[in-house]
């Protein structure tokens, strides 16, 4: 998942993160593939991230305007 490294993926909120809930939400790709990202937003939305870090079965990344 090293080549998605700084693109900025479209992202649909599924809702908070597992890991750290009260500061954190999680979604996927177009193309299935789970993000965390900073930010608490409403399941269903959708926003832009740019990746940041890969790891084995996920992606993290910061919102974009």
């Amino acid at each position: 998942m090293i080549e998605y490294i700084g693109k900025v993926e479209e992202i649909l909120v599924e809702g908070p993160a597992q890991r750290n809930p009260e500061k954190d939400s999680t979604g996927r790709t177009r193309t299935g593939k789970p993000v965390n990202f900073e930010g608490k937003v409403k399941p269903g939305e959708i926003v832009y991230v740019k990746i940041q870090e890969a790891f084995r079965n996920s992606l993290r990344g910061e919102i974009v305007n």
